[in-house]
């Protein structure tokens, strides 16, 4: 496939301390930067046009709302690109979009016609600003943001109009749309870089704000005492962890022994009053999403083996009990493998299984196996994608332990 032609939009004010992480992450993917600055003084626009790949533009913010004149920016600054890139990214500076291979993703989506490319957001915790990058290594850890879930990439050829909410929250593409069923990129938003971070930029913003964005409610945050916003970022980093697959994999928390199993351990909070744990998340950056759940009950030392779905994804965590699984991959017929994960509710996993590999599975000890299944496909009587063959077929080299 051809080499992908991507151009980036951004606005441009006092943002030194993350340019260089900025451009250190969208380079090897990015072909031309339109950066907007608007009376940077702190050496930002300086900075920025000394970099060749970088066209430095003016930005006139003047009239009564800056938050309006920043989306309108972001409504129609994109269009300059029209006939000269296949992808425009539109962030702004403290976000970053990431793939683990962007330039294959944005290559596979342009040759399946894909033109909008929706993002899965996360508000990213770290505790001061990194010496070096690049940033998404460097602060790994932060917590799922329903707000920061923007619509960030498309195709200017394509998309007519973009129709952004104020802040970009919102987008209402209009053209040739055409999205994937899940987000493809991760938005990682660092604006909680540090505590002293936090707080020293939200005094900088706050005088920003024009009377047409008060009235508005724009901006209100900004004027957040210290204490709060130290509690908020405290708070966050409590809870934070690693969002990226790679994160979570360093940390001992995703395992994907084969192309697309997955197995995550799932978190548990308690205090005196009970406890929760997370199972599932549809913004989740591994597994599938759910349509079809319910429970299954496999009584002591049963089997039930072997299944195999040519379409659907199966999705299982333990409630109660312990139990094994099997699964027998031939997906590869040069190199089939078995993979074998013990499971039970009192340290509980995650597990996605893909179409195409065998799988059974036994309850071990005294107690019911209890499973919750999220499967990406409700289950259709008529026309089934399921096969199955008996818990003893010898062409699947496993042979289940004989209990009593």
């Amino acid at each position: 496939m051809a080499d992908v032609e991507v151009h980036l939009y951004a606005l441009v004010w006092n943002e030194l301390p993350i340019l260089p992480f900025f451009l250190e992450h969208y380079r090897p993917f990015v072909s031309q930067f339109h950066l907007w600055d608007d009376g940077s003084d702190d050496g930002s626009f300086e900075y920025l046009s000394r970099q060749p790949d970088v066209v430095l533009n003016r930005f006139d913010s003047t009239g009564e709302s800056f938050v309006e004149r920043a989306r309108l920016f972001y409504c129609d600054g994109w269009k300059a690109s029209r006939g000269k890139a296949d992808f425009v990214i539109v962030v702004n500076i403290d976000e970053l979009v990431y793939h683990p291979d962007p330039l294959f993703a944005l290559r596979k989506a342009r040759q399946e016609g894909i033109t909008v490319i929706e993002t899965r957001g996360w508000e990213m915790i770290g505790d001061e600003i990194p010496k070096s990058g690049p940033l998404a290594h460097a602060i790994p850890q932060g917590v799922h943001s329903k707000a920061m879930s923007k619509l960030a990439i498309f195709d200017p050829n394509a998309v007519t109009e973009i129709q952004y909410s104020p802040g970009r929250h919102r987008a209402d593409p209009r053209g040739r749309v055409l999205r994937l069923r899940r987000p493809l990129f991760d938005l990682l938003h660092y604006k909680y870089l540090s505590a002293d971070y936090l707080v020293e930029r939200y005094r900088q913003l706050a005088p920003r704000m024009r009377e047409g964005d008060l009235r508005a409610g724009y901006g209100i945050r900004y004027d957040r005492v210290e204490a709060e916003l130290r509690a908020e970022h405290k708070r966050l980093r409590a809870v934070a962890m690693p969002v990226l697959p790679a994160a979570m994999k360093a940390a001992g928390l995703l395992q994907e022994p084969r192309r697309g199993l997955f197995i995550a351990k799932l978190r548990q909070v308690a205090n005196d009053k009970g406890s929760l744990r997370e199972v599932w998340r549809e913004d989740d950056p591994f597994g599938v999403r759910a349509a079809q759940a319910y429970l299954t009950t496999t009584n002591p030392n049963v089997v039930k083996a072997w299944y195999l779905h040519k379409l659907q994804a199966d999705q299982i965590t333990p409630v109660s009990g312990a139990g094994r699984l099997v699964l027998w991959d031939t997906r590869d017929s040069d190199a089939p493998a078995l993979t074998t994960i013990d499971m039970t509710a009192d340290d509980p996993v995650f597990i996605t299984i893909p179409p195409g590999i065998w799988h059974g599975f036994q309850a071990v000890g005294d107690s019911s196996l209890v499973l919750l299944h999220l499967n990406d496909q409700a289950f259709d009587h008529v026309r089934t994608d399921e096969i199955r063959i008996a818990s003893d077929d010898p062409s699947i080299p496993y042979r289940w332990p004989e209990t009593t």
